[in-house]
């Protein structure tokens, strides 16, 4: 009706109900796709269509209403109706939740208490306030007991909702479809298994060919089960067998045995598909009754037995899924009542409804905060600010001040241009990027912001993004800043985007701004923006390309947008430099337009632009105005900037014609003439004014940001201390030169800085850069030189807590501290800036380093920390090596004595502990900012700087006991497998991943910690492997299929079987992650859609009339557009997939002259530059070949490598020879530097043939493969010396850099730590390692004191044992060879310690655990299968004893009864005697329990529903249910406190349900005087009775503490300390927490380095009783005293 609104309209304005907005809100599925932009078959697009369809009115008998309402329940429990049935539907859903009985159950009767239809819940939930708006369906399927033989079953009945759910809504008139809104399913008995079904494989068949089943499938959000039997039920099989007598059979009755293949089948392919989903099974307790001989038929299964007990129908084994994401509870009811209530104020009901809120709300929340501003979107877009790195009003001031200076009507003459329309066009094909150039002061920015207006004016806001590449702000200038920019613009105004890049940012805990522009462009442009791209295009508008001091950085991203076939359009403007020219003609021809701005384009726009402002300057008639006009406009030649000067000259000169006139004449439209003037100006001035002058324009030139006010006026401080207002003081002393905008102060135009560098050498105010970054980078670190009055380390503790600073808050944190030290933010990011340009000849800046270096660098990283921005620190280091590397040259210059490497001058050193803190102490910096003063210099290596000068003597915390003085390149060792090798090693942003072909299995770790997140298992041998460009997603390749699985999550996403009869040696995904290219040996080369399963296309590259055998080697470039084949005795060729043909082929310089081409050189190894446009070829003579076929060049160098990688920024050529050395080459820039040879930058040599090499995406550290053991380097050769200098600043690269030999390096291969035990009083420790070795340590330096043989060199020590008298030593290796010696411990008088000779025993399991007897009589050895007890006086074995819980037990010491020992298991505790290894009553042991798990502890049914949201979020520490026979849980470790009254204990699940949960830990506690009391009332106490297996003693139960919220902070259990539970929490962090006190008092003390991270350092770690840790590192013992009293 014309002039109403429509009800989507109406409702979305409406807040008269508190979730009436959520239903307008529903704007984008989980699936990615934004509604907005997409076709109309999803979310609110399908929503909208069904509005216009229903635009004349509504089915007024749709239940809506509480009449209507009525009706509808009754006729649904009256008839009992198949397929689907609305039970209520209001106007605007939000949800729908949908009901599904079970076998035997109906549509009405189900959900009903003694068929009464007024017990129908699902009709009572309209009425709860918060989910007033869901729909709400009833489902119902033939599934009955009696009736002929059916041969229906639960696929049948899935396949049917299915289709029921599509097209039950097809009629408008009845609501919008299913699938418009988000969807939980609500199901008893087997209805979860017919709902478990529509998640599985049917729906992704019946999806892969009907794009609205995909989406509607997508909806699905959470499944409510009660009572399923997801693993059968026990009489099924028999209710079966009696069916079948009568000729009843149905096969949904089959399917329920608990032995059916039909149900591990569905339970398998859930956990697959199900991990986006909540879930919630809700079980039975209570046991179902049916007295006398007959079938009992519930309304959701049947259990037949001839007999008069109750029974159980789904047990908690079988009624849960143990899925990673489920929550559970149970509800003390039978099978037959858990879905049926009697009013509302049941306790069921409320369990349920309560459930349904909890779930609904989240459901809701993402899509409502995606759309609707007013719900928490102002904090989204400061987090995002914050993680992005960008400041938002900068990039609004940028666009506005240029905005506002276009006059009405201006920049028209573009429009005008038939390839800017097209461009505009997003129909038309055509190029994508336009460059406009023009000469300075043309317009061009201007014409920047006016085409975002016009672009934003046709598309939306959202459209089109902006950037200025300000010639006066250093940071921005950057293609990383560019890039974060863009995708702040985007995704303030998409909030897909916008959580995607969040939820991206809070899942890798990485910083954007860390990230290397092309990994920007991978991750979050490729990986994520693109994916929710609509059909039209976005536009990018990025003005000063010129100013860019990473051009190159630029426009490799920029040459991906054709090969990528992104939808992005790019109008570039600029000056016309050579260096764009170049790089722009590089691209592809078709991908761009290139125009210069003339004179003529501007005309118009000058002359309305003086045509406004004359009439105001100058009086007089419009004759008068006209003439001056047409004289401005004869001289102007389409400078804008000249013009506004002359206007601005004529404000003063207007009362002549002459003077008019003069001015005209006298400005040149070259600006030389007028900056001299204003020089001249300057020049006048007193000696006061023009040094105040001076030190402004020094700041305004060269700073590396513009400065606002209130930092200019601190950082002239110090020489002009009583300023009045500093903004008018800039405008009379500056000449002009520098204005002030808003808050910030800069020069006028980049023509100004310019003349003001190399035109002022005749003037008394001479802006020269050296002498100029002189005097900032003295400023700034004068500014952070602490003084009397100024104690920076307090100022900054008093910051933290009086603001509550956090590090995650950058930009906050950033603003906080400039509102109360304005030039602290400044000093402290850009000192070593301005030390990279500074002069290098004088000895002031450097005396003023080494003090600030000496006295004051830990307060400043201190100060960064707090800022959250790690990267200067980096930054630094590059700027430090450059000054570096200028000083030298200025030494070799002049013939000066170089400094020495020792002196205290050496720079060099403090960069690399810059980079090297980040490295290694990265997140311990950001957690705890003040942690570099005391946590981080200890663990320092003795030759660095900060050891040397910040390591305090008295500093009572200290590590020692490691020989290695230097910094150590290795960051990491890992251990693939005891036995298998691995052949492929990737990396990406978050995770590295080895493949292990003969394991089948992937294995993943941390790429900050290195620790194993978790192994993926393909089942058959493996052969390739690939990454996703986002890095999310990994590819693998068996024999016989290919597999795609999601990274973080470990679960199989898709398979795609290998129909051809050889083997896959290329692997790749394209550049959008849904394809993946495979090579085969045969030279076939297919893609697949792994997603919908085609096959995008499938050829064999063979060129006719080649005769040739296999493909050796398959390489596809990085864009997945060409392939590089290398074949024995074939010349290397290059294929276009786009095409399927051969497009180029290269031939050695022997090959090319043989006569003979049958057997020709192949390489044997090919790598792609990451621009694709040029490859690396290794031939067997060691020759590297650097090719580049588009200009059919080529250069050749001898590298001796045998396997090469290039890394993805394109700087680097990592390669390996045959005995393991490890090089890396510099690349150049191909497009600019005239010199393209590549540099040897590092070598390493490390024993070991590397089997393969990786890059993270960063360029910062590398990967190799030997052996069994991946390593992990990060080089300083890869911390490449910052090159900031340009033509401006007056620096080049000739002159600050000069070349350099590469770094050496070699790494001792040492053998591993397997054993640690602390020796008593602290006099020493033992220590077994890989080789069979074993030594004496002292505590204090680690020294060897004495060796202890009898070991196979080739058995690794797995078990040690110093017994409480510190005169026994127990060892065992892994071969089963088990040694016990007497030792003496040394003495003043004998300094050395004395050993006997050992006695020797075999076992034949591996030695699990060693126990010395406190009476030194007894070794007792735990193996897998047995406990063996050896009499070490008589030398002989005296008791031995299989039993099946060994493995998962650990043995400890009788805490008050020396002749005893305690065996702990996971669920109970059996108390030994020492004597024989009694056991003693009673024989099954003292059981475990918890206080609330007894009958008389019951929660609240709001308490039972949030406990159980709180498992699912603390997922990592639910235990799964204990009937499972897969979830027996590991004792590893048992600890007792120092007064031996508590004992500690440490559970691991070995094999944890669920895709995420590798290995699972949590602590048990209990009290050691329950074993007294049961001893006393035993009367055991010092008796040596023991029970037999006869006795029928009763258990006697120990009570459990509660530590589940201890156990959420713990990482790994140390030992105690003062009766404290020492731990590693989660992020590594050494903490204590006091038992008895509350779980969130425990204290942190000190963080491990990064690289010390591993799961064999933690599981070795130990803590001595004086609170000394023993921490393995690299084949050593690292002592940390004193850290447990920080």
């Amino acid at each position: 009706m014309e002039g109403v609104d429509s009800p989507l309209s109406a409702l979305s304005r409406s807040r008269n109900t508190a979730y009436a907005s959520s239903s307008a809100t529903l704007v984008a599925g989980d699936d990615g796709r934004d509604w907005t932009s997409r076709r109309p078959s999803a979310g609110v697009a399908r929503i909208e269509e069904w509005e216009r369809s229903s635009s004349a009115g509504f089915d007024l008998n749709m239940p809506n209403t509480p009449s209507q309402l009525h009706a509808t329940v009754q006729s649904i429990t009256a008839n009992d109706p198949t397929g689907l049935t609305a039970v209520w539907s209001p106007i605007r859903p939000t949800i729908d939740i949908i009901f599904v009985h079970g076998l035997g159950g109906t549509s009405g009767k189900t959900w009903c208490c003694d068929k009464d239809h007024r017990t129908f819940w699902p009709s009572w939930l309209h009425e709860e306030p918060e989910l007033m708006n869901a729909r709400v369906h009833t489902f119902g399927y033939s599934a009955s007991i009696a009736g002929p033989a059916n041969s229906s079953g639960i696929f049948d009945f899935a396949r049917d909702l299915l289709f029921k759910m599509k097209y039950e809504y097809v009629n408008y008139e009845r609501g919008p479809p299913i699938g418009s809104v988000p969807i939980i399913f609500v199901a008893h008995s087997m209805g979860g298994l017919v709902i478990k079904m529509v998640s599985n494989r049917l729906a992704f068949n019946i999806a892969r060919n009907d794009d609205d089943y995909r989406d509607m499938i997508a909806q699905v959000k959470a499944m409510i089960f009660l009572s399923t039997p997801h693993r059968g039920c026990t009489d099924a099989k028999y209710l079966d067998t009696l069916l079948r007598t009568f000729n009843l059979s149905h096969d949904y009755i089959k399917e329920l045995s608990a032995s059916g293949q039909i149900l591990q089948q569905i339970s398998h392919e859930f956990s697959n598909t199900c991990r986006d989903l909540k879930l919630f099974s809700i079980y039975e307790t209570a046991k179902t009754f049916k007295a006398g001989v007959g079938a009992y038929v519930s309304a959701g299964l049947a259990a037949v037995w001839l007999s008069t007990d109750a029974v159980k129908i789904v047990s908690k084994n079988s009624g849960v899924t143990d899925l990673f994401n489920e929550a559970r509870c149970s509800m003390a009811v039978d099978h037959h009542m858990i879905c049926k209530f009697r009013h509302r104020e049941a306790q069921g009901y409320k369990y349920v409804r309560n459930i349904l809120i909890n779930l609904a709300m989240p459901l809701l929340q993402p899509d409502i905060a995606d759309t609707n501003p007013s719900v928490d979107e102002d904090s989204q877009i400061q987090q995002l600010s914050g993680a992005l790195s960008v400041n938002e009003n900068d990039l609004a001031d940028d666009f506005d001040r240029f905005r506002n200076a276009a006059k009405p009507g201006t920049c028209q003459w573009i429009e005008k241009r038939e390839w800017f329309q097209n461009w505009l066009r997003p129909d038309v094909d055509g190029p994508r990027i336009l460059w406009i150039s023009g000469p300075p002061a043309a317009g061009k920015s201007v014409l920047a912001a006016t085409t975002v207006d016009k672009i934003r004016a046709l598309y939306g806001r959202e459209s089109c993004q902006y950037h200025n590449l300000s010639f006066a702000d250093r940071n921005k200038r950057s293609a990383s800043y560019l890039l974060r920019s863009m995708a702040y613009q985007i995704a303030h105004s998409k909030p897909l985007f916008r959580k995607k890049l969040l939820q991206f940012s809070e899942q890798h805990k990485v910083s954007f701004q860390d990230m290397s522009p092309s990994i920007l462009w991978g991750k979050v442009f490729l990986g994520l923006l693109f994916h929710l791209m609509p059909e039209r295009p976005l536009y990018w508008v990025i003005d000063g390309l010129d100013e860019s001091d990473s051009i190159p950085m630029i426009f490799q991203c920029l040459n991906k947008i054709e090969s990528d076939s992104l939808t992005l359009k790019v109008f570039l403007v600029s000056r016309p430099t050579a260096d764009i020219n170049m790089r722009v003609r590089s691209l592809q021809p078709s991908a761009f337009y290139v125009y210069h701005i003339s004179h003529m384009d501007t005309k118009d726009d000058i002359r309305a632009y003086v045509s406004d402002l004359v009439p105001s300057i100058v009086p007089g008639s419009r004759t008068d105005h006209n003439n001056i006009i047409e004289k401005i406009l004869s001289k102007a030649s389409g400078n804008f900037f000249w013009v506004a000067l002359v206007l601005k000259a004529l404000e003063k000169n207007w009362y002549r014609r002459s003077d008019i006139d003069r001015v005209i004449e006298e400005f040149h439209s070259d600006m030389t003439p007028i900056y001299g003037r204003m020089m001249q100006k300057l020049d006048e001035q007193e000696d006061k004014d023009r040094k105040m002058a001076s030190l402004i324009l020094t700041w305004a030139t060269f700073s590396f940001r513009p400065l606002s006010i209130s930092e200019l006026r601190k950082a002239l401080e110090t020489e002009f201390r009583d300023l009045t207002i500093l903004e008018d003081i800039v405008r009379h002393v500056c000449a002009g030169f520098v204005q002030v905008h808003g808050s910030k102060v800069g020069l006028i135009h980049e023509t100004a800085k310019h003349f003001l560098i190399h035109e002022t050498s005749q003037y008394k105010i001479q802006m020269v850069p050296g002498k100029g970054h002189e005097h900032l980078a003295i400023a700034c670190l004068q500014y952070l030189s602490s003084k009397r009055d100024r104690q920076w380390r307090t100022v900054l503790k008093n910051l933290q807590d009086d603001h509550g600073l956090d590090w995650s808050n950058f930009g906050g944190n950033s603003t906080t501290i400039d509102r109360s030290y304005p030039f602290l933010v400044y000093a402290a990011q850009s000192w070593a800036y301005h030390l990279s340009l500074a002069r290098t000849e004088g000895s002031t800046l450097q005396e003023m380093l080494f003090d600030f270096l000496k006295k004051d660098a830990l307060t400043w990283m201190n100060t960064i920390a707090l800022l959250g921005d790690l990267t200067t620190l980096i930054r630094s280091a590059k700027y430090l090596k450059t000054f570096v590397k200028r000083q030298d040259k200025t030494l070799w210059n002049t013939n000066s004595v170089q400094l020495r490497h020792d002196d205290p001058y050496d720079f060099k050193a403090w960069a690399m502990d810059l980079s090297r803190i980040v490295g290694k102490f990265g997140s311990i910096l950001l957690s705890s900012p003040s942690s570099i003063y005391k946590i981080i210099p200890p663990f320092c290596p003795q030759s660095s700087m900060v050891k040397k000068y910040y390591e305090r003597s008295q500093n009572a915390f200290s590590v020692t006991g490691l020989s290695n003085p230097d910094w150590d390149d290795c960051r990491a060792r890992r251990l693939v497998d005891p036995v298998e090798s691995a052949s492929r090693v990737l990396a990406t942003v978050g995770v590295f991943v080895a493949l292990v072909p003969s394991a089948h299995s992937l294995i993943i770790w941390h790429a900050e910690t290195c620790e194993e997140l978790r192994r993926i298992s393909h089942e058959e041998y493996l052969l390739e492997m690939a990454i996703s460009k986002t890095g999310d997603l990994i590819c693998t390749a068996g024999l016989k299929t290919i597999s795609v699985w999601d990274i973080a999550a470990g679960t199989l996403l898709a398979t795609v079987p290998i129909t051809r009869d050889t083997h896959v040696i290329g692997l790749a995904f394209r550049a959008r992650d849904e394809e993946i290219l495979l090579g085969y040996q045969d030279h076939t080369v297919i893609c697949y859609n792994w997603r919908t399963h085609d096959k995008v296309f499938d050829f064999r590259a063979r060129s006719e009339g080649d005769i040739f055998g296999g493909v050796n080697i398959m390489k596809f470039s990085p864009d997945g557009t060409q392939v590089a084949f290398g074949s024995k005795g074939v010349p290397i060729e290059i294929w276009d997939l786009r095409r399927q043909s051969r497009t180029y082929r290269y031939m050695t310089e022997e090959d090319d002259a043989r006569e003979d081409k049958n057997n020709l050189v192949f390489p044997e190894a090919v790598a792609w530059h990451p621009d694709g446009g040029r490859v690396y070829l290794l031939y067997h003579n060691l020759r590297l070949v650097d090719w580049n076929p588009i200009f059919e060049e080529q250069k050749e160098y001898q590298v001796g490598a045998k396997n090469m990688v290039c890394s993805p920024c394109g700087k680097f050529l990592l390669t390996s020879d045959s005995r393991g050395a490890i090089r890396i080459f510099s690349l150049p820039d191909y497009v600019s530097e005239r010199d393209q040879r590549i540099r040897l930058i590092y070598h390493l040599e490390f024993d070991g043939f590397v089997r393969d090499l990786a890059f993270h995406p960063d360029g910062q550290r590398f990967y190799d493969l030997r052996g069994t053991i991946c390593n992990v380097w990060q080089p300083e050769a890869l911390v490449q010396a910052d090159e900031p200098g340009t033509d401006d600043d007056g620096s080049s690269n000739a002159d600050s850099m000069m070349s350099s030999s590469p770094a050496e390096a070699f790494q001792e291969d040492y053998s591993q730590v397997t054993a640690v035990a602390g020796g008593p009083r602290d006099f020493g420790f033992c220590c077994g390692r890989e080789d069979g070795t074993l030594w004496i340590h002292d505590m204090k330096a680690g020294n060897r004191l004495r060796a202890l043989p009898g070991h196979n060199a080739d058995a690794a020590i797995i078990a040690l044992v110093w017994s409480q008298s510190g005169n026994w030593i127990g060892s065992a290796d892994d071969s089963g060879h088990i040694l016990i010696r007497r030792i003496q411990i040394p003495s003043p008088k004998n300094p050395n310690p004395l050993i006997w000779k050992a006695s020797a025993f075999h076992v034949n399991d591996g030695v699990i655990q060693l126990l010395i007897s406190p009476d030194d009589r007894f070794l007792l050895v735990s193996t897998s299968s047995s406990v063996q007890l050896f009499d070490i006086k008589n030398k002989n074995v005296c008791q031995s004893r299989k039993s099946a819980v060994q493995r998962q037990a650990r043995w400890a010491q009788h805490p008050s009864n020396s002749g005893r020992v305690i065996r702990i298991c996971s669920d109970r505790v059996h108390v030994f005697e020492w004597e024989e290894l009694r056991l003693l009553q009673p024989v099954h042991g003292h059981p475990f329990f918890r206080e609330h798990e007894t009958e008389g502890t019951k929660l609240s049914e709001t308490e039972s529903v949030q406990k159980a949201f709180r498992d699912i979020s603390f997922r990592s520490l639910a235990t799964p249910s204990t009937d499972s026979p897969d979830s027996t849980p590991e004792v590893t470790s048992v600890i007792q406190t120092r007064d031996e009254q508590v004992i500690i204990f440490e559970m691991i699940l070995p094999r944890a349900p669920g895709p995420e949960r590798h290995r699972r830990k949590r602590l048990e506690l209990f009290r050691t005087a329950a074993l007294d009391e049961y001893d006393r009332i035993h009367n055991l106490q010092g008796s040596s009775v023991a029970s037999s297996e006869s006795t029928k003693d009763p258990e006697k139960p120990i009570a459990l503490a509660d530590l589940s919220d201890v156990s959420q902070s713990i990482s790994k259990l140390v030992g105690t300390y003062q009766n404290q539970i020492i731990f590693f929490n989660d992020q590594h962090w050494l903490c204590s927490w006091e038992i008895d006190t509350y779980p969130h008092t425990h204290r942190k003390h000190f963080a491990l380095p990064q690289d010390w991270l591993n799961d064999e350092t933690l599981r070795l770690t130990s803590m001595s009783q004086s609170g000394t840790l023993l921490c393995p590192r690299n084949g050593e013992v690292a002592i940390i005293k004193g850290g447990i009293k920080l």
